[in-house]
């Protein structure tokens, strides 16, 4: 009979242990399974930063629309003021990389809710805190960057 309640007890206590062990197991691989997620993100993101520089590489656009076609400019630009435009629009390429200009994208953001400054078309720091806020609420990277996933939700707020 005692040997019988010590079996019963032996097997309660290794069944225990293997409860503990299968949970901690389970655990582990999601967290694998996590971290290759946002692996699996970066990667898709990294993708679409490539794809925006080939196309701005090979002069194509997928998103072209005719209205967006702006006249040039032949005048030569000159002094502090030209630097100043020229270093503005490296940064408003490194944030905007898709085909939208700082315009539409602070229109999309006001229209939004997520933007009261004026639209300048310049992306200061009310903007890139808008586009965050945009991007959190949105279930989306919040980097601050209109890439294609972002650009996509933002557009719709375009009137």
């Amino acid at each position: 009979m005692m040997r019988l309640g010590l079996s019963i007890m032996l097997m309660v206590f290794l069944a225990g242990c293997a409860t503990t062990q299968q949970s901690t197991e389970v655990n582990r691989l999601q967290l694998q399974v996590s971290q290759l997620e946002q692996k699996l993100q970066e990667r898709e993101d990294q993708i679409d930063e490539l794809k925006y520089e080939i196309q701005q590489s090979a002069g194509q656009n997928d998103n072209f629309d005719s209205e967006e076609v702006v006249e040039p400019n032949f005048e030569e630009p000159s002094g502090k003021d030209a630097a100043s435009r020229r270093m503005d629009s490296a940064k408003d390429k490194r944030i905007i990389r898709v085909a939208a200009t700082p315009q539409q994208v602070q229109e999309a953001l006001k229209n939004a809710g997520y933007y009261t400054g004026s639209i300048d078309g310049k992306i200061g720091s009310k903007t890139q805190d808008a586009i965050k806020a945009f991007q959190t609420e949105h279930a989306l990277k919040s980097d601050g960057i209109v890439g294609n996933k972002t650009w996509i939700e933002m557009k719709n707020y375009l009137q």
